[in-house]
């Protein structure tokens, strides 16, 4: 879907690379005026990460998304670097066209699953802890909140985490992202919902088209 003109100008701004495709979210600051009533030129950013940094640095220095240890912040960086595009599956399952597109992509899930799960064991041995929220949760809440709203079981983290007994996954979905009230209150269920009526609408005719084709494939054998 084509964004507003508006919007393109705006992310043009914040991105000025030829042939940029724009995308939210993008961030708008304007400065106050100065002491002879002309206004400064506003501030525009893009990408995720750099915005939450922005905001981070500028008003709320005293939270917790960046972790005051240096160690602690370079395992944050490092669970983005690593897994920060693991939860992006609900797209590609969305412009799947046969089952056989439905099983790889539940097969690359299950890895990215694996790969999560296997950072948080690794960094919070004990799965029922407490676990921070940070600039990586912050980042990665949208899409865990659309992954698992949007794709219907058993193609959803929280189904294949509980498939494949990820403990460490299936906490940290549950409790430290959509259980946080700030995530709760950024949800677009009736969005989502008809997301994932369109994806299972889709899944259903999927199967229904295998099952003729191996139907029809059976008599032509008999």
């Amino acid at each position: 879907m084509e964004k507003p003109k508006e919007f393109q100008q705006l992310y043009a701004r914040a991105n000025p690379l030829p042939g940029a495709r724009p995308k939210v979210p993008v961030l708008e600051i304007w400065s106050p005026a100065s002491d002879d009533g002309q206004e400064k030129e506003s501030l525009v950013l893009c990408e995720s990460t750099v915005i939450v940094e922005y905001l981070w640095e500028e008003f709320d220095q005293d939270s917790h998304l960046v972790p005051t240890k240096v160690a602690e912040r370079a395992q944050s960086r490092l669970f983005l670097e690593l897994c920060g595009s693991s939860f992006s599956s609900y797209i590609s399952f969305s412009r799947v066209a046969n089952m056989e597109q439905v099983e790889r992509e539940r097969t690359h899930l299950e890895k990215e699953m694996q790969k999560v799960n296997a950072f948080l064991a690794a960094t919070y041995p004990h799965h029922d802890e407490s676990l921070p929220f940070t600039m990586a949760e912050c980042f990665l809440a949208p899409f865990v909140q659309r992954c698992c709203a949007i794709l219907p079981p058993p193609y959803d983290p929280l189904s294949i985490g509980q498939n494949l007994q990820l403990e460490h996954l299936q906490f940290w979905i549950q409790s430290t992202v959509l259980g946080r009230p700030s995530v709760q209150n950024t949800a677009s269920a009736d969005d989502w919902q008809r997301s994932r009526q369109k994806l299972e609408q889709r899944l259903v005719r999927l199967q229904q088209k295998a099952r003729a084709e191996s139907e029809t494939a059976d008599s032509k054998k008999g």
